[in-house]
């Protein structure tokens, strides 16, 4: 363990690393030892995050809401106990389905318990060639409904509402919820700026000029995410000059 807590004081001097990631389990890092390793994190002033519970209940939950965690993952083996105080601290559950899929898991992680004390939940792929050799965020979404029960919206709003749990994700990455009319629409993927695309058309009598919506009361036009920022700024310049037209 002095190896690693050396490398994270190096880390830390050179600027080399914005948060610290453990994994605590039978096969890894005991509770003891992740305890030392976050305390070393956090007299440098680095924020910690914890692969949690996947395998066992080692109260990892609970640990990583002690050192105020950016998030824990996985999470299958978590009670109530650890839920709790992951929603005292803030700490975000991130779901990891990939992982949960490779592995064979049975046991699901406590959804309704996060939804309960309203700890935000987020997805990501867990990406890494040995547990979760998926690259795809969306296949990770698709995973996320099929077998942790998800509804499509709360997939759509794992990944975009808690886009990652970097300190300043809030200030890089602020979530909007529309309250009044949008010119502009950001679909998730290609296929629901489809979907969009024909519902407007067929409800509204638009007409499709390749990415243009014309002929509707007021001008819309849709993009999907993951659309460069001149897309988005095109589109906008588009709205504004047929609502000033």
């Amino acid at each position: 363990m002095a190896v690693h807590v050396g490398r994270t004081r190096r880390c830390s001097v050179a600027g080399l690393a914005d948060a610290v990631d453990a994994f605590c389990e039978k096969i890894a890092f005991t509770p003891e030892e992740t305890r030392r390793v976050f305390a070393a994190a956090r007299a440098r002033g680095l924020p910690v995050k914890l692969h949690a519970d996947q395998l066992s209940d080692l109260s990892g939950a609970a640990l990583a809401a002690e050192f105020g965690a950016l998030s824990a993952d996985h999470l299958e083996y978590t009670g109530e106990d650890g839920v709790r105080a992951m929603a005292a601290a803030g700490t975000v559950a991130v779901l990891l389905p990939a992982a949960f899929y490779t592995l064979r898991e049975t046991r699901l992680p406590p959804i309704e318990l996060l939804r309960t004390h309203g700890v935000p939940i987020a997805l990501a792929s867990d990406l890494n060639p040995g547990t979760s050799p998926v690259l795809s965020l969306r296949h990770a979404m698709n995973m996320a409904c099929t077998l942790f029960r998800l509804t499509p919206e709360a997939k759509y709003l794992g990944p975009v509402r808690v886009v990652d749990t970097q300190p300043d994700a809030a200030v890089c990455r602020p979530v909007n919820r529309l309250s009044g009319p949008a010119n502009v629409l950001v679909m998730p993927a290609f296929h629901s700026a489809s979907i969009s695309t024909k519902m407007l058309q067929e409800l509204g009598g638009a007409t499709v000029i390749g990415p243009l919506l014309v002929g509707l009361d007021r001008p819309v036009q849709i993009v999907q995410l993951g659309a460069k920022d001149n897309q988005l700024v095109n589109m906008a310049a588009l709205a504004a000059f047929n609502i000033s037209g």
